[in-house]
Parts: C-alpha cells; sequence; structure tokens
C-alpha cells in the first residue's frame, strides 16, 4: 500500500466517524436536555420539600407554644372551694 492509499483510509475513517456524530447528534442533544429537565425537577421537589419541612416545623411550633399557653393556665389555677 502506498501512502496516498494510507491517507485515503484514514481520511474515509474519520469522515465515516463525523458522520455518525451528526448522525446521533439530535440524540445527543435530547438526551441532554432531558438530564437537564431532570435536574430542574429536582431541584423544584427539593426546594417544595423544604417549604413543606419549614412549614410543618412552624405549625408544629405554633402549636405545642399554644398546648402550654393552655396546660400553664390549666395548672396555675386552683379549684375554687364549695
Amino acid at each position: 500500500m502506498d501512502q496516498s492509499t494510507l491517507v485515503t483510509y484514514a481520511l474515509a475513517y474519520l469522515a465515516t466517524m463525523g458522520a455518525v456524530l451528526l448522525m446521533f447528534l439530535p440524540t445527543l442533544i435530547i438526551m441532554a436536555l432531558l438530564l437537564l429537565l431532570g435536574g430542574a425537577i429536582q431541584v423544584v421537589i427539593f426546594v417544595l420539600k423544604l417549604a413543606a419541612v419549614g412549614l410543618f416545623g412552624s405549625l408544629s411550633t405554633l402549636f405545642r407554644s399554644l398546648m402550654e399557653k393552655l396546660h400553664r393556665h390549666g395548672t396555675t389555677r386552683h379549684l375554687a372551694p364549695h
């Protein structure tokens, strides 16, 4: 084999690799966009979980303080003697 045949084979090989890349490029772009969408959905779910935990914590603190106030008033009062 002479040098021009080897160069021709190498260029054909590179052209084939480029054609395959161009053929799969739309699929690769779609997969990348789906990965980005999945990550965005995970971030939104994480923020919603944080908001739910914060809301639950504040409501439980409010409920606990209300119960403590009610129980404190009940223990400090004495029954009226009859």
